[in-house]
């Protein structure tokens, strides 16, 4: 069994022996470990000369004397493709080549899928462990980063979900009954209602990169708001005239604003010592928590004084993931996402000073949203909707966990992919459009590799 800690793609690389990678490990690379028991220890390295910083969805090549992986870098978000010598640990980061996620080796050729659903080869020479120009086979792949659904065979079976990330933002009650709020579909992500209730803020794709855009619920039209690239992660300030968001175009470092009525550009509000991932306003709009992610310190809480100098103020720093934090709507208590544990789960502390850890979560949870009147927090636990009655006077208390209802509502490890409505009767959820989903098995696709690769030459 694979210890503490969320897994993010693993390979065999013999009968008797697998590699993985972790989601809330400081290391942040790849594992491996004994399929007869023992202990997982990290064995590759960061290739130095490309800053990078996580190395994830590992696949077996070459009779699992190499391993390729998808690579991310200190500097952006951008996913490039990597390859490991087994032996060594040495790792190399393949310029040239962004890729979502490498499917393996066949004929000669690197197969890997794009971000944009593209199914690409390019020519790779085992013993250089370079790789030539990519040609596109096909399109129309399922990716979402690296945890795009395809797999290869060793002896050239594509298997393959086309189509599939389609989505809708509807409307679900306390009961579970749900109604299509935005009547379109498409690539909802972290959907964000604005305080007045009137407009959703989301994240979708543009192009080749995501970027904030905002629907007014009435009217059901929808405008692109950020143009400067990877922009997610939107947050409603609290008089709703502010979106808040993280922007990786150049580094991703840095916290974001900009009018929601697009009357202005995008501002910097913060930049960091290292990677920023997520911010959210306190209810009173003085400040703000974020969350950095250290190489050696793994996931961090700091508060951010809006007015001033912008000194951040630790909140959660250490050897422990902690992430998704929010705010109370008194703006007194900090509800967060942590691994202290060995396994994730909601936590509840005083947002300043020292003070007791409250566990929410018993049995594994993330995503944790208050509701208006502070009385419930609300998180996910697999395809479950909980909500933990609380009391915060004399002490604070957990007095009930309930159950509200499940349903197959699109969740995410990093940062909520739902919002509480403002009336709180009910939540605005991303739920897949099930009919766009086609699974594909192309037997002996190795045949189409080789035809298209003459067809160049």
């Amino acid at each position: 069994m694979i210890g503490g800690g969320g897994v993010e793609g693993l390979t065999w690389i013999s009968d008797r022996e697998v590699v993985f990678s972790k989601t809330n490990i400081a290391s942040r690379r790849l594992w491996r470990v004994s399929s007869d028991g023992g202990e997982p220890f990290v064995f590759t390295r960061f290739d130095s000369t490309s800053q990078e910083r996580l190395q994830l969805g590992p696949r077996a090549a070459d009779g699992g004397r190499l391993i390729l992986y998808s690579s991310t870098r200190a500097s952006n978000l951008d996913l490039t493709l990597g390859v490991i010598t087994t032996a060594t640990g040495e790792a190399k980061v393949l310029t040239g080549l962004r890729g979502a996620r490498a499917l393996g080796l066949l004929d000669g050729f690197l197969v890997y899928v794009r971000i944009d659903g593209a199914l690409m080869a390019a020519p790779f020479d085992v013993k250089t462990l370079t790789a030539g120009a990519p040609i596109q086979v096909l399109d129309s792949v399922a990716a979402r980063s690296w945890l795009t659904p395809a797999a290869l065979s060793a002896g050239g079976s594509l298997l393959y979900q086309r189509g599939g990330l389609a989505s809708q933002l509807v409307k679900v009650d306390q009961q579970g009954r749900a109604t299509v709020l935005l009547d379109s579909a498409q690539v909802f992500l972290h959907p964000r209602l604005s305080p007045d209730g009137r407009r959703v803020a989301f994240e979708s794709q543009a192009g080749s990169s995501n970027e904030i855009w905002i629907a007014d619920l009435a009217s059901q039209g929808a405008d692109r708001l950020t143009r400067e690239g990877f922009s997610d992660r939107p947050e409603w300030s609290p008089d709703g005239k502010r979106l808040l968001f993280v922007n990786a175009k150049k580094v991703m470092n840095e916290l974001w604003w900009q009018p929601a009525d697009g009357s202005a550009s995008a501002e910097l509000v913060y930049r960091g010592s290292d990677a920023i991932r997520e911010g959210v306003f306190t209810p009173d709009g003085n400040e703000i928590v974020f969350r950095m992610d250290t190489p050696d310190s793994n996931r961090d809480l700091f508060l951010l004084p809006i007015a001033g100098e912008r000194k951040p103020v630790p909140i959660l720093i250490g050897i422990d993931d902690d992430k998704q934090p929010r705010v109370s709507p008194d703006s007194r208590w900090l509800a967060y996402v942590s691994n202290q544990s060995g396994r994730e789960e909601v936590y509840v502390r005083a947002l300043k000073g020292t003070g007791a850890r409250y566990p929410i979560s018993t049995s594994g949870g993330g995503e944790p949203l208050w509701s208006p009147d502070g009385t419930r927090l609300y998180y996910r636990a697999g395809a479950r909707m909980m909500a933990a009655r609380v009391v915060t006077s004399p002490s604070f208390a957990v007095t009930a966990r309930d159950t509200l209802f499940a349903g197959p509502y699109m969740t995410d490890p990093w940062h909520p992919n739902y919002d509480v409505m403002p009336d709180g009767k009910g939540f605005v959820m991303v739920r897949p459009v099930e009919q766009d989903r086609q699974l594909i098995m192309v037997m002996n696709w190795g045949e189409e590799l080789r035809q298209r690769s003459r067809s160049r030459n």
